[in-house]
């Protein structure tokens, strides 16, 4: 088992001197060799301040201990520890700035029954997670080091060998995170349950170089143009609103907008609140569908105006009146990259009609359609 950049290039050149044996199992007759590498031959072997090591041999490692035995009879073979650490380090470096990182093997044995790396019915000590438990876990020692990482599924039960002593073990599943504390002793075996777990809030971080976007919103801001269409009145209207994302699924709008004439002005300054319905990872995904509800305050003023029908045109003074309107609809962002963003929302406006009509802009109840252009802002707060 090689760990170094360009090691698949290894398996070409083969080569050394044959020493004796170090793993003896007399359940299976196996010869031959088998290489594997940590990477491709033109790959870099990456490393990981987060888990303190290469991702290869941690992962590796924790396969080792017993993440990787998918067939639950409590022994990791050579094949189920090549599988576990090729996926484990292809899914984890798939989005660093090193690139996806492929481990490589070659495999030439005969002979009858598998070749077992690691036997967990011998360990010292054992932490099962039963059948309901479901997620990513990380488990880390007294010294806070990581020393098993791995998801399991929901009706796999793994156990794990591990040294006696005392264990953090961390919990995510879905958009919650969760932590416990476990001592295990010499000869022990822990059950690890649901209820040895209490929710938890995860550090806030930042990554750092160049990665997929983050579609992360929450303690940003936005500032959009909005063009609104026919309803709530008999013409188009123009404007600005900005937003602030006061979680990742809930946000607080404030707008402008409005249209004028020679002869008249209506502006309008509706507030909503817009909620996000999707679970999941929200912050992964660019297109941010929504419900809103809101209402605000809608001013018209005259600078002349006649009343029609009259057989001589009467002209009024000037004048600004005020109503008030409450609105509700659904709408998309789609978020073309971090810092930008579209949008379409369709509500229902119902609103107190003015005194009298304001020419064309005359408000009313009805349907309106509204496109967005915006750009993002501000550091944010996401789940990273």
């Amino acid at each position: 088992m090689l760990d170094a950049c360009a090691s698949g290039a290894f398996v070409r050149i083969k080569g050394g001197k044959t020493r004796p044996a170090f793993l003896v199992d007399e359940s299976s007759t196996m010869r031959g060799h088998a290489f594997l590498t940590s990477s491709s031959e033109t790959e870099a072997a990456q490393e990981s301040d987060r888990i303190g090591a290469s991702y290869f041999t941690h992962y590796l490692v924790s396969g080792l201990r017993g993440a990787a035995d998918s067939s639950g009879d409590g022994k990791v073979t050579l094949n189920e520890a090549y599988q576990f650490a090729f996926n484990e380090t292809l899914g984890r470096t798939e989005q660093t700035r090193g690139g996806a990182q492929h481990p490589s093997y070659d495999i030439t044995m005969s002979g009858s029954g598998d070749v077992v790396m690691t036997d967990m019915r011998q360990t010292s000590a054992t932490f099962v997670l039963g059948e309901e438990m479901a997620g990513r876990f990380f488990i880390r020692n007294a010294a806070q080091q990581l020393v098993v990482e791995l998801y399991k599924p929901a009706g796999r039960k793994v156990e794990l060998g591990l040294e006696p002593g005392t264990y953090e073990v961390r919990l995510e599943r879905g958009t919650g995170s969760f932590v416990g504390k476990a001592q295990v002793g010499e000869g022990g075996r822990v059950v690890l349950d649901a209820a040895l777990f209490h929710v938890t809030t995860p550090e806030a971080t930042r990554r750092r170089g160049v990665e997929a976007p983050s579609y992360a919103v929450a303690g940003r801001n936005r500032i959009e143009l909005a063009v609104l269409g026919r309803g709530a009145s008999a013409a188009g209207f123009a404007g600005v609103q900005y937003t602030r994302y006061v979680r990742e699924n809930l946000a607080v709008t404030v707008g402008f907008s409005g249209a004028s004439t020679r002869t008249s002005s209506v502006f309008a300054f509706p507030v909503s609140l817009k909620w996000n319905p999707r679970t999941g990872e929200p912050w992964n995904r660019p297109l941010k569908p929504y419900l809103l509800a809101g209402f605000g305050p809608i001013f018209g003023t005259d600078l002349a105006m006649f009343a029609a029908g009259a057989a001589q045109p009467t002209w009024f003074l000037p004048g600004t009146h005020t109503t008030f309107e409450g609105h509700f609809g659904a709408g998309f962002d789609m978020h073309i990259a971090r810092s930008w963003s579209i949008g379409l929302t369709g509500m229902y406006t119902s609103m107190r009609d003015f005194p009298h009509p304001f020419n064309q802009y005359y408000y009313q109840d009805g349907l309106q359609l509204g496109f967005t252009f915006g750009w993002l802002f501000g550091r944010g707060r996401g789940p990273r």
